[in-house]
């Protein structure tokens, strides 16, 4: 037995003894001359955050962070431990954040056994961010170094590279010298990844100071997720997920009664927290740039937005659903699930409405189109874009909330004036949900940028190379499947039909009863088939200046509220658009035929057609809406112009 413990002792030092050689480092490799500022030991504080808002309230962890990162990477000092730093405040009952006076500096240096410390200020002006730092001795109270305020814009906060400016700063006035390639990297851009690492970190680190538990197991979770090699975020996602899964509720109870209790509680939070991280969670807005004309009337002309679209940070779902399976881990370390019946949690939730059921919301849209000079052409428009959840629970307690994100959807400006458009057109976002979009960003809801933006960035990883339907797991909340001619996108109430390029006639009954409740339709097709699309659930459709014909009931039997049919048809066939929810049309004067019922059954107010055109006629004068216009249309002589209705009759303008 004691020369097996002697064996044991001797092994560990040995390993020991291999890894401090792996990992000493060589002094060719470091990124400093001299000795890098070796036997200074510097404490890191948080610096005070001066007119932040709640939403910004983690950007001083992310500044401490970053410093205490790169000095300990950038120098040979010894750099007190954020977390270990964390518990020694705590344990003093000293805020974690706040100003410090002389005597609490000497304090915390003494706990700390740091000579030097750093403290600084984040203040919020109109619109920048003012940065200031300084370095002092714990014993003789000398100012070291020092960072005078310097204004620095959101994005350079936000992206480190205003922190990292200030730290190669004050790492030369302490006597670190950096080699030309160790400046370079310490000033080099962070990725993407690593920067989304840091915030969630820093988020999570504030969350968990305010008692929130659930939250800040989220940003740890998507810490580690943006970045597996981000050591305090691993560290930390590790404590709190153990501590959360043993199942104490980290309180003394009395009573088993007591306990339930406490633990619906913790049930309720979570179910809370679930809802609101999926209502909240941030968003990219993509955007075309391709902006087409599709119909002349007179001085106006339609334009059309090629594309729009919302793509979700998928990372905010699984994190959600990782939290949800830790708590439930906790629950059942209790053993007393089944007793306090709340075995079959959370497929049977403790709140109601239950959070973990489908929901389907959306962002209302503003976009304006923008002439060469980027000025305004007066040509605005709402796009509804679906953003909502499919929620799976499954019986064993996981979650699987799936975003159906992604939707693309076109955008049209009608009768817009054609004497103010350019050749180069552009796109400004004006609005989302009546909010202006440059507070909406602010508050790190929704990134917006075009599409070539967009496919160049990294954010665009999660989504390259991966086509809906495909059986990678983050696109499995899409079905996807191949149509004759065409792909169908299902992603939960939304179904989304994509007429493959190429394809130039839609045959009989082609995509009929479908559930489709959007279209795209490229501009290779030249004809559309009798009742090709009837008994869907289409709400809007363009129909791009390729279509010359439109069969008999094409799109009977739809949710349709606006139709956009360019001059290229010359025919639309009888009861094409019956029974849908049209309220106004235009009918180019490039339609001739003679067939009944086109628009029957769609509560019409305004009709703007051409003249002499036999499109409608039939027998049945008191069939309903269209048939009573086309009857006031033929005795005022078949007169090309705008004909409206008031509730009880029709009336005509030129």
């Amino acid at each position: 037995m004691f020369l097996g413990k002697i064996k044991c002792v001797l092994r560990i030092v040995l390993m020991a003894c291999f890894v401090a050689i792996a990992v000493a480092p060589v002094a060719s490799q470091t990124p400093w001359t001299g000795n890098g500022g070796k036997g200074i030991r510097l404490t890191v504080l948080e610096p005070v955050g001066k007119g932040l808002s709640a939403n910004e309230a983690w950007m001083p962890s992310l500044v401490q962070g970053s410093i205490t990162s790169d000095f300990n990477r950038y120098s040979a000092m010894t750099i007190v431990d954020r977390q270990n730093l964390e518990k020694i405040i705590a344990e003093q009952q000293q805020s974690l954040s706040g100003n410090y006076s002389d005597a609490d500096y000497v304090k915390i240096g003494h706990l700390t056994n740091a000579s030097l410390i750093l403290t600084g200020s984040i203040s919020k002006t109109a619109n920048a961010f003012m940065l200031e730092f300084a370095v002092t001795d714990v014993e003789s109270g000398e100012r070291r170094a020092s960072y005078s305020p310097k204004s620095v814009t959101p994005a350079s906060l936000e992206n480190l590279s205003a922190v990292k400016e200030a730290t190669a700063d004050l790492l030369s006035q302490l006597g670190v010298t950096l080699t030309e390639r160790g400046l370079t990297e310490l000033k080099r851009p962070l990725a993407v990844a690593q920067v989304q690492a840091e915030t969630a970190l820093a988020q999570g680190v504030v969350a968990q100071r305010q008692g929130t538990e659930l939250e800040a197991l989220s940003y740890f979770i998507q810490a580690a997720g943006h970045n597996p090699n981000l050591a305090e975020a691993a560290s930390r996602l590790n404590t709190l997920t153990t501590s959360i899964a043993s199942g104490n509720i980290g309180v003394n109870v009395r009573s088993d009664i007591q306990l339930r209790n406490l633990w619906t509680e913790r049930l309720e939070e979570t179910e809370t927290f679930y809802a609101n991280s999926l209502k909240e969670r941030p968003y990219f807005l993509v955007y075309s740039t391709n902006i087409n004309p599709l119909e002349y009337s007179g001085k106006n002309v339609s334009l059309s937005l090629e594309s729009i679209a919302l793509y979700p940070d998928l990372s905010y779902a699984s994190a959600a659903d990782q939290v949800v399976q830790t708590v439930r881990k906790g629950l059942q370390a209790t053993g007393r699930a089944t007793a306090w019946g709340l075995a079959n949690w959370p497929v049977q939730s403790v709140s109601s409405p239950s959070p973990f059921a489908t929901s389907f919301p959306g962002f209302w849209v503003e976009v304006e189109v923008l002439n060469a000079k980027g000025e305004s052409i007066e040509a605005k428009a709402s796009v509804w874009l679906p953003m909502g959840w499919e929620v799976a629970v499954h019986q064993n307690g996981t979650t699987a909330a799936k975003p159906t994100g992604g939707i693309i959807m076109g955008v049209v400006f009608p009768a817009v004036d054609s004497n103010a458009v350019t050749d180069h057109l552009g796109i400004r976002i004006n609005s989302i949900d009546g909010i202006q979009a440059d507070r909406v960003v602010g508050q790190r809801r929704i990134r917006i940028m075009n599409t070539t933006e967009f496919t160049r960035s990294p954010m665009a990883s999660m989504y390259r190379g991966i086509r809906p339907g495909n059986t990678n797991e983050e696109w499995s909340f899409f079905s996807w499947q191949s149509l004759t001619g065409a792909s169908s996108w299902r992603a939960g109430n939304y179904h989304i039909a994509v007429i493959n390029r190429g394809v130039t006639s839609i045959g009989k009954e082609a995509y009929q009863g479908q559930g489709f409740s959007h279209l795209n339709i490229p501009n290779t097709v030249t004809s559309i088939g009798e009742s090709a699309f009837k008994n869907n659930r289409l709400t809007s459709l363009i129909l791009p200046n390729s279509v010359k014909t439109i069969g008999n009931y094409a799109f009977e039997n739809n949710q349709l509220t606006s139709v956009i049919i360019p001059n290229s048809v010359t025919s639309i066939g009888q009861q094409a658009f019956y029974n849908n929810r049209l309220t106004n049309i235009t009918i180019p004067n490039s339609v001739s035929n003679d067939n009944s019922y086109t628009f029957e059954n769609n509560p019409l107010t305004s009709v703007t057609i051409g003249p002499n055109s036999n499109l409608g006629r039939g027998d049945n004068w008191n069939g309903g809406r269209w048939n009573s216009f086309y009857q006031y249309y033929i005795k005022n002589n078949r007169m090309a112009g705008t004909y409206t209705f008031d509730g009880s009759t029709w009336a005509y303008r030129p």
